[in-house]
């Protein structure tokens, strides 16, 4: 009793995963016992010590494998994948959200903010643009003007030069800002590795017992 007791609270956890070309043609087995179709992929509690592994395919093909789990361990099985790299690769698709930590320059926000104040800047000027050639209109006829519309027209002629001005640097900055924040993000994903106490064992025909701790 006493035992248990100091278990209480420890984690470890097993996922064993089929590849989906295999899922549905071949059986596994843990400890002898069938498992399901819906545990694959789920990470389940199980007791510490050795496990047995077995992967039958549709043709016949079966490999065995013993895995030890210890105390705090979270460990993945791997059924059905040839090659060594596929494991590695479905093991960090597997890592749960919670253990990723996504790393942001700030040039994010100093490209985004200048976007989005270039582009304030250009609906503003391209407004006042907008009004000042209604003034304009009511003003001059042909190329005669009164001073308030000359005023008007001298003011919309540089309202629009700021505000195509405006919109270039805004969208500019705000096609910078997600350029940035991408490039951030592929270098994050390339960085995703299982947290530590996490292992991941490869189980095939072709490849058995190819291991990755981290």
């Amino acid at each position: 009793m006493a035992e248990g007791r100091s278990n209480v609270g420890i984690a470890r956890e097993l996922t064993v995963t089929v590849a989906a070309e295999a899922l549905h043609t071949s059986t596994v087995h843990r400890d002898g016992q069938l498992v399901p179709e819906e545990l694959l992929g789920v990470e389940v509690p199980v007791d510490p010590g050795e496990h047995v592994i077995d992967f039958e395919t549709a043709d016949g093909s079966h490999a065995q494998q013993r895995v030890l789990l210890a105390k705090r361990e979270h460990k993945t099985i791997v059924l059905g994948f040839a090659k060594p790299r596929e494991v590695v690769q479905r093991a960090a698709v597997k890592v749960p959200a919670a253990a990723v930590r996504r790393s942001v320059s700030p040039w994010v926000y100093v490209t985004g903010g200048v976007g989005v104040a270039g582009v304030l800047t250009g609906s503003i000027a391209g407004l006042l643009a907008i009004r000042d050639k209604r003034t304009v209109d009511n003003e001059c006829v042909a190329s005669a003007c009164s001073p308030r519309g000359k005023d008007a027209a001298d003011a919309a002629r540089l309202e629009a030069t700021v505000s195509t001005v405006g919109f270039g640097v805004g969208f500019a900055g705000l096609i910078t800002s997600a350029i940035l924040y991408a490039v951030d993000g592929s270098r994050a994903d390339a960085r995703v590795t299982p947290r530590r106490g996490w292992s991941v064992v490869a189980i095939s025909p072709a490849v058995v017992g190819v291991g990755a701790a981290f």
